[in-house]
């Protein structure tokens, strides 16, 4: 990345140029293990059930000099490969967000309280957290629609989560120790919806 924003800060064709760096490996790589091992930045899901690509955060067509920063790269959920397999209303993240958005708006997954935002009901919808300010409430749900991520797929992914959770939980009883290890595992790297989980369990 650092030799090639060096050799072209600000790419006048950011998609070819992008289409032709050799480095979306290393990239994938280096950008793992800082999304909790493996989870795709905006929906939490992990990343191995669909695969992943990187997204831009800011897009390159809106700034070109972003292109290979990798500041403004994530991992988001569902490979290219994958895309043929699913209808656009099934589609999520950043396969579903549009060029055109408002930067206003969106809810940029590196902002330090962006899953403050959101609150998960028991059926695995998403909604704004409730008691937000009117503008933060606003830019919430703006971002449910923008990246879909009230799809089916995630929203019975995440009530499927809930629920598994919820059995075994019930199944160790009031033991203390076992729960709050159970619970801790559910947070480590790898797992998936771990904002869900601080919601309901702390």
């Amino acid at each position: 990345l650092q030799h090639e924003y060096q050799a072209q800060p600000a790419p006048a064709d950011p998609d070819a140029a992008w289409g032709a760096f050799g480095g979306k490996g290393a990239v994938t790589a280096a950008l793992t293990p800082a999304q909790r091992g493996g989870l795709c930045c905006y929906c939490e899901e992990t990343l191995a059930r669909l695969g992943s690509h990187i997204d831009h955060v800011v897009r390159k067509s809106r700034d070109h000099a972003g292109t290979f920063r990798f500041d403004n790269l994530v991992l988001s959920c569902i490979k290219a490969d994958e895309l043929e397999h699913l209808a656009k209303r099934d589609r999520s993240c950043g396969h579903y967000r549009r060029n055109k958005y408002d930067p206003v708006l969106f809810i940029k997954p590196t902002e330090a309280d962006c899953a403050d935002y959101f609150s998960c009901k028991v059926n695995g919808d998403l909604r704004e957290t409730p008691g937000l300010p009117a503008a933060k409430a606003s830019r919430a749900r703006y971002m449910i629609r923008e990246l879909n991520l009230n799809t089916r797929r995630l929203s019975r992914r995440r009530e499927d989560w809930l629920k598994a959770v919820r059995k075994q939980m019930a199944a160790m009883g009031q033991q203390k120790e076992p729960l709050l290890w159970f619970l801790g595992d559910c947070l480590r790297d790898g797992k998936p919806f771990v904002s869900v989980i601080r919601e309901y369990y702390g």
